[in-house]
C-alpha cells in the first residue's frame, strides 16, 4: 500500500490512477448512534474529475471487493475484455 497522504508520482497525467493506504491516525465519527472507525483510505485521480480521496475500512473493502468480483463475472459473461 502506499501512503495515502502521497499520491503516486505519474508520467502522463492523461492516465488514471488509483492507490490505497493507511491513515496515520483513524477517523471515527458517530451517526445515528453508530460509531465508525474509518483506518483505511483509497484515493483515484483521473483527468476528468482530480483526485478523489475515500476514508474507509476494511469492511468497505470487503464489500467493495465482493462488488467488484459480482461486475468482473457479469462482465466477463457478456463477452467485456
Amino acid at each position: 500500500m502506499t501512503d495515502a497522504d502521497n499520491m503516486p508520482a505519474f508520467d502522463n497525467p492523461a492516465y488514471a490512477v488509483h492507490c490505497c493506504g493507511e491513515l496515520s491516525e483513524p477517523l471515527v465519527w458517530m451517526m445515528r448512534g453508530v460509531e465508525h472507525v474509518e483506518d483505511l483510505s483509497t484515493c483515484s485521480y483521473s483527468p476528468l474529475k482530480g483526485v478523489i480521496r475515500w476514508l474507509e475500512n476494511l469492511s468497505d473493502w470487503a464489500v467493495l471487493a465482493r462488488t467488484y468480483r459480482a461486475a468482473i463475472t457479469s462482465a466477463t459473461a457478456k463477452g467485456h475484455r
